[in-house]
């Protein structure tokens, strides 16, 4: 007669051929053995899933999230009461299923709605009801994507002190109402001057522009500038109007075009209105955390000369307000007395030595 023990049985995932196997539990590991004992695989407890169980015999069908191929069949057994005693979640099988269920079909009504808004308020003015009405949390899946793709074909510049510094500067200035995500400034080695946001707080600043600032408070400027774009959410605006909305939905939710993207991040294109709200937006910020105001308007100003000289203008700025509209805006904010540089002296060699620092 066969008993429960030999009926457990273990698919590998690289072909049909079934094992008979015996599980037993060690510690938070599930080591399956084969009849003489010997161990075919080890499971994280942590890293199990339930797929399915079967209503006519009771069986469990078992994977690990981390490689779904391999299959595990359970049978009803004291070994099988201890697994599930250890990882209670194995338990909850069904009401994760129904929860993701929930997940899915919650985005696809949204997508609906979307859909609805774009079609109702024209493309434009329905990308900002949409990118309004993301969770935060959507935002920073599309983001973590896009920023990792970038990662991976451009060199992060890694110095310390210079990181740290930076930053700190971040922490200073996040917007408080997008202050529930981490916040992330990467510095990359790009000659170009440019620097931009993705959506869910990732801030990307090429080298370039760091070495034409001529002092930390037009860093500041800039890196104030581009969490205005995120405090408004003009980068989300932006891959919908450019990507459109059913590829930025399946961003979110873990399609596979992030490396297509990645380009495309670089080269978001705002409304002249979205870059006016974003330095306004860079002033208030600014004011808040008591910083020199004074580091956008010369940071421009700076620019209008290497561009009356005959320099080419950054991509980044060819579709922006004009650079003299922009520096007398900024001239005209108000510096309240007691505000301080961005930096300290030290802090900034420091930035400026970013990618040349171990």
């Amino acid at each position: 007669m066969e008993t429960t023990a030999t009926r457990d049985r273990f698919f590998d995932g690289r072909n049909a051929v079934r094992r008979a196997v015996a599980p037993q539990l060690i510690g938070r590991t599930l080591s399956i053995n084969d009849p003489e004992g010997r161990a075919v695989a080890r499971w994280d407890l942590d890293d199990m899933t339930v797929v399915d169980q079967n209503k006519a015999n009771g069986s469990m069908v078992f994977t690990i999230a981390s490689d779904p191929k391999p299959r595990l069949v359970l049978f009803d057994s004291p070994q099988r009461t201890a697994l599930l005693a250890a990882a209670p979640k194995l338990r909850r099988w069904r009401s994760h299923r129904r929860r993701r269920g929930f997940v899915v079909g919650l985005a696809w009504f949204l997508f609906g709605i979307a859909l609805a808004a774009l079609f109702y308020f024209g493309w434009r003015d329905g990308s900002i009801w949409v990118a309004n009405a993301v969770p935060r949390k959507w935002e920073r899946n599309l983001g973590d994507r896009v920023r990792a793709a970038m990662l991976d074909g451009l060199y992060a510049c890694e110095g310390k002190d210079g990181k740290a510094a930076l930053e700190s500067l971040g922490r200073k200035l996040l917007p408080e109402n997008v202050a529930d995500l981490p916040l992330t400034i990467d510095v990359v080695r790009v000659k170009q001057v440019n620097a931009f946001a993705l959506p869910g707080n990732h801030i990307f600043i090429f080298s370039g522009l760091i070495d034409r600032a001529r002092n930390p408070d037009e860093v500041a400027g800039v890196l104030a500038h581009e969490m205005g774009h995120l405090e408004l959410r003009h980068p989300t605006r932006g891959m919908i109007q450019q990507l459109g909305l059913s590829a930025v939905i399946s961003l979110m939710f873990g399609g596979n075009a992030a490396g297509d993207v990645a380009y495309l991040a670089t080269t978001l294109s705002y409304t002249r209105d979205m870059e006016r709200e974003a330095d306004a937006r860079a002033i208030a910020l600014l004011q808040r955390a008591k910083l020199h105001t004074d580091g956008l308007a010369s940071f421009f100003r700076a620019l209008k000369d290497d561009k009356d000289a005959g320099s080419p203008l950054p991509d980044w700025l060819s579709t922006h307000p004009g650079l003299q509209e922009r520096a007398e805006a900024a001239e005209q904010a108000a510096q309240a007395p007691d505000s301080a540089p961005a930096l300290s002296e030290s802090e900034w060699r420091t930035v400026q030595t970013i990618c040349t620092a171990p």
